[in-house]
């Protein structure tokens, strides 16, 4: 099983308007199909949020202004992960069973933050 250790995939399909499950957008070689046909079984994809500070630079307008906007930009990520059927695995002993268990043609995420921006309370 081969791993891609970073993959700003929720960010450029809802900044960027990349999905995921299409095939690769023109200069853009990542897409499910094209990670799942090279034999990638397992992607660390970020949670990537933007202060409006950076909007400009970043060419998008997908930025925040505080904690709270930054937390609901992340957790769209997490959703569009989920949506694309991507297996969240969120503890070394379900990556352990997950990659016991992996065929060609499974693909799961472990999840990374970029920065702590989203994180609204030390409790979270």
């Amino acid at each position: 099983m081969i791993v891609d250790a970073h993959l700003d995939i929720g960010w450029n399909a809802i900044a960027h308007g990349r999905g995921f499950l299409q095939p690769p957008a023109a200069n853009y070689l990542v897409s499910r199909s094209s990670l799942v046909g090279a034999g990638v079984g397992l992607v660390f994809a970020t949670l990537y949020t933007a202060p409006a500070r950076a909007g400009r630079a970043m060419r998008t307008r997908f930025v925040y202004e505080n904690a709270h906007e930054a937390n609901v930009m992340a957790t769209a990520q997490v959703n569009y992960y989920r949506s694309c059927g991507l297996e969240l695995i969120g503890d070394r002993a379900a990556l352990a069973t997950y990659a016991k268990g992996w065929k060609k043609g499974k693909i799961a995420a472990i999840l990374l933050m970029e920065g702590a921006d989203p994180i609204e309370t030390p409790t979270q």
